[in-house]
């Protein structure tokens, strides 16, 4: 290129050059980083087609957001030329390093694996890439791979930019339908990356000509040569998936990229599964009575584990936070002594089990077990959570697996079972066995009168039965029966409604697991565990007076709860009404009972976060949290809890350390995930942050709140184009959530472009729609943005009257009151109202009087440093606003106190620490915690404290910054 410079982009050098487009490397100045400018070839700058292609190109790749596809940073706009910036990946094409020589088989299975999961993603999102070529893909140092140019992707339902009959792509890498110039859809991507493969072990084309039309002929007409006649030592089943995408027909191909990207999976697994699993016998068989077994040849029923979401979510009896598990600590000498793990039963009756009998008699059976006390029983999460490790989530484990399952979660025994019938008669049969060598303590068959409510009378006698038996095995005592429906419910509609509930509950889905929960209690109303969990979501999703409502209804049906149940539930609903202290004496007592149990360890942990007055309580909490997270090294909520002590300490080296021990344990965690953006957009690591949200994105597609921090930065960082494709992405979910989010989006775009009346508008229109009902914050961000609007255009009372309702509703929905109070007296004293925000923080006070919560307390001090700074008095600012932490366990609200700080030393005239102050503010802006005006005010301050001490390059860098995004 002539020129040196583009923007704030410094050019470096060539990378590429094509009939679509020219590529050079460059330095963002702004960010510091390089980066991949690709621009309009010369010979088409004038032409509007091909400027249309590189925004379409920018829509295909801002709709993407997977760690093997190269990341599109922004679309910018000289006035000239318009530029795509793209991520830059340092290494080689693929097209380079086959030129060489043909791959090792590994590094096939490992670039083709992460191909086919990126192409998966892209068609996910109604996107086929359409030029899946070996030039398309880099490779960096590390041998991992990304999918590059998108410049003719198409998107479902995008206006079309080629012509009917017209072919883009590469010739010899086009699918049939595609080199026909008929429509193409997901398979043409992968016939062509079948394609990439062959060539990749082979170092030869599979279809090639002496011309563009002999190729297109053999790709339509010819079958290309196996590739084991090319190459000795290629795996049949590799030659068999490389054949499987080159097929013809597209129905004849793979369908989906992730099927393909799974058998290449399970290729490079092949000979490494149960490698250290036992050698025991399989049977079919069981014996007709309860039979004491102790030493008779193994016999290891097959076992269906974790089919489905049914299935998954049935199993979770004694799953999350607050709900009294029956198993000791995981890991330790005891528990491998002595616990005993249930794996889910098969249904041989009926294979696809259309009822969910087999996970209804799963999770009864755990219950009944645990209730007979016998040994402790490992939860269905723990064994969820290792099928997961082991990379057979949906998996049938049998014979040898079912007993490392087992072992692997900790348990010294498995029970595993089978469903005969459930018409006329219901038939189970189960036995127990060792897990270090498979030796069968007891096995039984059980039959009842048939139908679904039969079911549960026969896991009643299995429980006894199986009781019984490991009680002549020299495990326990025979007791009386146990009433498993009676703790549970006799309804199995009711159940299956409970076992739906855990699920959404579990996926942080509090609306659909309320739903559920209440269908549930709807088919049998004396169904308490069902009230037990309704409570919990009513809670996580911030009806405090509701989940109150909830815990006594569950605490009057206390005959229907197992003891231990009814001391958690207790304990559950003092820790909700914030009465700390007692929350802390309850789940003390409780663990001297229950000493390892993780969920009362969780609840203690919480008490003394929340209620804590010293670091000694702090460091209470962490010693609890922390043993919590020894117990289950993949229980994300605790970890949540030590990353705000940390956080709160300012120790953010730690919290990150923290995060990283739950990713390390649970790769897929998407909570962990989200943590590690928060404490990176803290620490103004906006970057890093970004790709820690687009992890979530990676592993759930359809996460709003990943998507709203993504749109959020965008805004922030000044590229507004980015963010409506953002907006365009979720308003195109069908789901309420969706809907508020995208229409708050819309306010927001306007916003950070300065454009307060045409904002103000819009979210008084959301606002009339919700008709003053505000069920969650998500509700009220749009009354907040209201009133930032109305302050910017001087109409003050009215601001006001929207914070008041923001304060309202927030002392509700987030079961503080600092979450409301502080942005109504921020605007109250914005509109010269000084007194009315003294008169708010003497209410505040007399309220903490009796509510003494560690977080209120943080909130008041700051509330304070605005009047303070409101009635003139900067220095107490200073004081009330430099000693505390961040506001709250929300992680970017630390912003809001840095805010206030940097303000009041200025007012105080001390510009140097204001301006260290400031650079903190503006490099954090990013993670959300000023919202979409602050932010720009405090980038405008900056630049004037930066003008003073004569540094203009800066001052004016963040002037431009300012101006380009309030351009009109």
């Amino acid at each position: 290129m002539p020129e040196e410079r583009f923007l704030h982009y410094r050019i470096l050098g060539p990378l590429g050059q094509g009939g679509m487009g020219e590529v050079v490397l460059a330095e963002d100045e702004r960010l510091g980083r390089r980066v991949a400018l690709k621009f309009i070839a010369q010979a088409s700058s004038a032409d509007p087609e091909a400027r249309e292609r590189l925004r379409h190109e920018a829509r295909s790749l801002a709709a993407l957001s997977h760690p093997h596809i190269a990341t599109i940073h922004a679309l910018e706009n000289d006035g000239y030329r318009t530029c795509l910036v793209m991520e830059y990946v340092e290494g080689e094409t693929l097209a380079a390093r086959i030129a060489r020589r043909p791959l090792p088989i590994p590094e096939v299975m490992t670039i083709g694996r992460a191909i086919a999961e990126a192409l998966a993603h892209a068609h996910a999102r109604g996107v086929i890439h359409r030029d899946v070529k070996p030039t398309n893909i880099i490779v960096d140092s590390k041998g991992a791979a990304k999918l590059t140019d998108f410049g003719i992707a198409r998107i479902e339902g995008a206006t079309r930019l080629t012509a009917e009959g017209f072919a883009p792509g590469t010739v010899s890498y086009m699918s049939p339908e595609q080199a026909g110039g008929g429509p193409v859809d997901a398979r043409s991507d992968l016939f062509s990356f079948g394609a990439v493969l062959y060539e990749a072990l082979t170092g030869r084309r599979a279809f090639a000509g002496d011309r563009p039309e002999a190729t297109l002929f053999a790709i339509q007409h010819h079958e290309p040569e196996p590739p084991s006649a090319l190459r000795s030592g290629i795996p049949l089943e590799l030659e068999r998936i490389v054949l499987k995408c080159l097929k013809k027909d597209p129905g004849l191909r793979y369908q989906h990229g992730e099927d393909l990207a799974a058998d290449l999976k399970s290729l490079g697994a092949a000979g490494a599964k149960a490698a250290d699993a036992p050698t025991v016998m399989s049977s079919a068989g069981a014996s007709a009575t309860p039979v004491g077994t102790r030493g008779r040849t193994p016999v290891i029923p097959r076992v269906a584990v974790g089919i489905g979401l049914v299935a998954i979510a049935a199993a979770l009896y004694l799953l999350g936070p607050f709900r009294p598990g029956n198993h000791r600590a995981v890991g330790t000498a005891e528990a491998a002594q002595k616990s005993i793990a249930v794996l889910s039963f098969q249904n041989l009756e009926e294979p696809g089990d259309p009822h969910g009998s087999a996970p209804i008699a799963t999770s009864l059976l755990t219950v009944g077990l645990g209730e007979s006390q016998i040994m402790p029983v490992l939860s269905a999460q723990r064994i969820h959570d290792v099928l997961r490790q082991m990379g057979k989530p949906n998996e049938v484990v049998k014979g040898a697996e079912a007993l490392q399952v087992a072992g692997r979660a900790g348990a010294a025994y498995v029970v595993t079972g089978y469903i005969y019938a459930t018409q006329p008669n219901v038939v189970l049969a189960a036995e127990v066995a060792s897990t270090s060598d498979g030796t069968v303590l007891t096995a039984c068959k059980v039959q009842t009168p048939g139908g679904e409510r039969g079911l549960f009378a026969a896991i009643d006698s299995l429980t006894t039965a199986l009781r019984d038996g490991l009680a002549r095995a020299g495990f326990g005592v025979r007791q009386t029966s146990v009433d498993v429906a009676g703790l549970t419910t006799r309804n199995p509609a009711a159940y299956r409604a409970y076992a739906r509930g855990l699920d959404q509950l579990y996926r942080s889905k509090w609306t659909e697991a309320d739903r559920a929960f209440r269908a549930a209690i709807a088919a049998d109303s004396t169904f308490a565990l069902a009230w037990y969990y309704a409570a919990v979501a009513t809670w996580w999703n911030s009806d405090i007076d509701g989940a109150q409502k909830e815990v006594e209804t569950a605490l009057r049906l206390g005959n229907r709860l197992t003891g231990r149940d009814r001391d958690g539930l207790k304990a559950l609903g003092t820790l909700i009404t914030k009465d700390y202290s007692g929350a802390a004496r309850q789940y003390r007592t409780l663990l001297v009972r229950y000493p390892d149990d993780k969920e009362f360890l969780y609840g203690l942990g919480e008490a003394l976060f929340h209620g804590s007055t010293g670091s000694t309580d702090d460091a209470g909490a962490l010693r609890a949290l922390g043993r919590a997270t020894e117990i289950d090294p993949s229980f994300g909520v605790a970890y949540a809890h030590i990353v705000d002590i940390y956080v709160q300490r300012k120790d953010l080296d730690a919290a990150l350390a923290v995060v990283g021990r739950l990713l390390q344990a649970d790769p897929d965690n998407t909570t962990g995930y989200m943590m590690k953006a928060d404490v990176l957009f803290m620490r103004g690591d906006t970057e890093r942050a970004m790709a820690a949200v687009r992890e979530i994105l990676v592993r759930e597609p359809g996460s709003v709140e990943a998507m709203i921090r993504i749109g959020t930065v965008q805004g922030l960082l000044g590229n507004p184009d980015s963010l409506r494709v953002t907006i365009d992405a979720i308003s195109s979910m069908r789901s309420p959530e969706a809907s508020i989010v995208s229409r708050t989006g819309e306010v927001f775009l306007r916003l950070i472009q300065g454009r307060f009346h045409e904002g103000e508008q819009l979210a008084a229109r959301v606002e009339k729609e919700l008709g003053g009902h505000y069920r969650s914050q998500l509700d009220l961000n749009v009354v907040r943005f209201r009133g930032a609007a109305l302050l910017e255009l001087g109409r003050a009372d009215e601001a006001v009257r929207e914070f008041q309702a923001v304060a309202k509703s927030a002392s509700k929905l987030t079961s503080y009151r600092g979450a409301g109070y502080a942005p109504l007296a921020e605007c109250l004293i914005r509109a010269g109202r000084v007194k009315d925000a003294e008169s708010l923080l003497l209410e505040y006070d007399r309220e903490l009087q009796k509510d003494r919560v560690k977080q209120e307390r943080e909130s008041r001090d700051f509330i304070a440093g605005l009047v303070a700074l409101g009635k003139g008095r900067p220095r107490d600012a200073v004081a009330l606003s430099s000693e505390n932490g961040p506001l709250g366990p929300t992680l970017v609200t630390d912003w809001l106190r840095r805010w206030l700080l940097a303000r009041a030393l200025l007012a105080a005239g001390e510009k140097d620490r204001a301006l260290a102050e400031l650079e903190v503010v503006v490099k954090r802006a990013p993670g959300g915690g000023g919202g979409p005006i602050n932010s720009f005010k405090a980038m405008v301050m900056l630049a004037r404290l930066y003008e003073e001490k004569g540094r203009r390059d800066d001052a004016l860098a963040l002037y431009r910054r300012v101006a380009k995004q309030y351009k009109d």
